[in-house]
Parts: C-alpha cells; sequence; structure tokens
C-alpha cells in the first residue's frame, strides 16, 4: 500500500479511539474531517520515515539529504544566490567568472585588486560549496532532509 493510499484510507486506529474516548460527537468530526491537525512536524518526520521503509523508490524520487554550512552574513547569502543565479543565466561562462562577479556583487570591491577578489571568491565558494548545490537542486525536490552546520 502506497503512502498516498494509506492516509486515504478511513479506519480505526489508537488515534481515533482517544478522539472517540474524548466524545462520540468529536470522534464522529474528526472521521468525517470537519476538524483536523495542523501539521506538526513530529507527524511529518514520520510520513516521511514510513514512505522511506514501505517505499524506497518514491522515497528517493520526493527527497534528498542534504549537508551544508549556512551562509553566516546577508553579503554571503547573496553570493550564493548571485552564483546561482548566474549559473542559469549564463550556463557556457566560467565558474571562476561566476565568482567574481558574484562576489562583486555582493561585496565593496571598488578598491580591490581582481586578484584579491578571485581569491577571496575562491574562498567564499569552497566554504559555501554545499550550501550553493542545495540552492540549484531546490527546483528538482519537493522537499530536502537538511543537516545544518554553523
Amino acid at each position: 500500500m502506497t503512502e498516498k493510499q494509506y492516509y486515504r484510507e478511513k479506519g480505526v486506529s489508537a488515534s481515533s479511539l482517544k478522539w472517540f474516548e474524548s466524545s462520540p460527537k468529536y470522534f464522529k468530526k474528526r472521521m468525517d474531517e470537519e476538524i483536523v491537525d495542523e501539521k506538526k512536524s513530529w507527524l511529518e518526520l514520520g510520513k516521511k520515515v514510513h514512505m522511506s521503509i514501505l517505499e524506497p523508490d518514491e522515497f528517493e524520487k520526493n527527497y534528498i539529504y542534504l549537508e551544508y554550512t549556512q551562509p553566516s552574513s546577508p553579503n554571503q547569502k547573496k553570493f550564493c544566490e548571485e552564483y546561482v543565479s548566474l549559473r542559469k543565466k549564463h550556463p557556457k561562462a566560467t565558474k571562476k567568472s561566476h565568482k567574481i562577479k558574484a562576489y562583486s556583487k555582493s561585496y565593496n570591491v571598488k578598491s580591490k585588486k581582481e586578484d584579491y577578489i578571485e581569491k577571496e571568491a575562491n574562498k567564499l565558494y569552497n566554504r559555501l560549496k554545499d550550501y550553493i548545490n542545495y540552492l540549484e537542486k531546490s527546483n528538482e525536490y519537493k522537499v530536502f532532509l537538511v543537516m545544518l552546520f554553523s
């Protein structure tokens, strides 16, 4: 049974028996979906675990694991977003030029030499490349299972 089928089926469960224990009227309203729970993070986690065990192929289509260091400043975040945007707009340009342009749009570089900008852009890219990967893949997957690092 797929996750969608599992959750579509109405039936008596431990939770629904607790509803009945509270009140038969409450039980009926819950079963008829007149009263619904707000989505809770632990319920969503349970659905993900259920799918990963019972529907691994479907899980692979919908989720991706990513580990990344988050940008620690607005400038760093802008650098990452600019880099991704430049890659989409100009896919044939070099990574080097994307890094330099993204850095120049994110930081004040008026009095800086090009080799300094390139060096700093490379350092920043190397530190945040997993976050950049996350941004690039954000259109491919519905949900990310993420491990964040500071």
